[in-house]
């Protein structure tokens, strides 16, 4: 019996320690009793640094070994030691897992995030002995995250405040997106009188024809129409005169899904 719990506990030590989370485990009183190594390099520290202390212990063993840097833990840092306290006393009263998303900021400005996952230990009896939690280093996915927001921001802050018209339809050469001008050029402040629809619900066939055969051109070849007049005949009977210019629109595996454009009323000149 004794030997093959020395061999479950080499299983359990060896599975957990190559697992891509730092793994945590922590007695009834909140002090840890068992890290993994990635949790260790997480923390920078040992396990036998780590063992035995609870959050706010170890953190101030983490400030003690930084002094000499004169690096004292930012706020946010000294917010998630009695954040994970609290968790953990959340944990052994309710007895429910809760997952949270945590930023730790290191002494050369740079931040990790982790999601963590946290749950109870039960003994044989279902009772609450513990908690324990897992790391999972989700920092390039915020990275990501963060870069396709910018990339967001700008597009709409250009979207919104360019006088010119700016529209994407696609492969049937209906509207699915536009921008400030084109809803004012056509007088709707609903997007739903918009999108969905194409330029035959607008014009008549006189541009609305040659319109849709440009579009279908550049969707067969892939070329564009760079800076084509085009008279614009609307149904309402009145005329006006645009530069336009019009792109293939292609998906995130290049391949053809649409077009896009913009125009420039030029019916002064």
């Amino acid at each position: 019996y004794r030997q093959k719990l020395v061999e479950l506990k080499a299983l359990y030590s060896s599975l957990v320690n190559h697992m891509p989370a730092g793994v945590f485990r922590k007695t009834k009183d909140g002090r840890y009793e068992y890290v993994n190594q990635l949790f260790c390099e997480l923390k920078g520290l040992t396990a036998d640094e780590i063992l035995g202390k609870n959050p706010e212990e170890l953190a101030e063993y983490e400030a003690f070994k930084e002094q000499s840097g004169g690096y004292e833990k930012p706020p946010v840092q000294r917010t998630l030691v009695k954040q994970g306290s609290d968790h953990h006393e959340w944990i052994m009263r309710h007895g429910m897992p809760i997952v949270v998303e945590e930023a730790y900021p290191h002494r050369d400005g740079h931040v990790n995030y982790f999601q963590v996952v946290k749950t109870p230990i039960l003994d044989p009896a279902g009772k609450v002995i513990g908690s324990q939690g897992m790391q999972f280093d989700i920092t390039q996915h915020k990275r990501t995250e963060e870069a396709l927001l910018a990339e967001q921001y700008l597009l709409n802050a250009f979207m919104i405040n360019t006088p010119d018209v700016i529209y994407f339809k696609d492969i049937e050469s209906r509207i699915i997106r536009f921008n400030k001008a084109y809803a004012r050029l056509h007088g709707v402040t609903d997007d739903h009188d918009i999108l969905g629809k194409t330029d035959f619900d607008f014009f008549t066939n006189e541009h609305a024809k040659k319109a849709f055969d440009d579009e279908q051109t550049i969707m067969r070849t892939g070329h564009s129409l760079i800076n084509i007049e085009e008279k614009e005949t609307w149904n309402d009977g009145h005329i006006t005169w645009s530069l336009t210019s019009k792109f293939p629109l292609r998906n995130k595996d290049g391949v053809i899904a649409g077009t896009f454009g913009v125009s420039r009323d030029i019916t002064a000149q």
